[in-house]
């Protein structure tokens, strides 16, 4: 089991999911190459993206509809979107 490491005022200090999920983007499509403008309106992108998803989903737990459905039903409509990608339509 990992511990989780602690500030300097005890509070538990957990790593930033998005921020690690944007790095492995970013390092994926090779956007280092890319102008700092370009990268600043990327990640800008990326997490308005994280922030809209978070919004339905702290919307949604506020309903008695949140669940596993919910979950599979955004998780597939960002799927179907990549695939678009990858093949071209989006």
């Amino acid at each position: 089991m990992h511990s989780v490491p602690a500030a300097d005022d005890g509070a538990v200090m957990l790593k930033p999911l998005i921020a690690q999920h944007w790095q492995s983007f970013s390092d994926e499509i090779g956007l280092e190459a890319a102008h700092l403008v370009q990268r600043q309106e990327m990640k800008r992108a990326f997490y308005a993206g994280a922030l809209g998803l978070l919004d339905i989903v702290m919307a949604e737990l506020q309903t008695d509809t949140f669940g596993t459905a919910m979950i599979e039903r955004l998780h597939d409509e960002i799927r179907d979107f990549a695939d678009g990608v990858v093949a071209g339509r989006e």
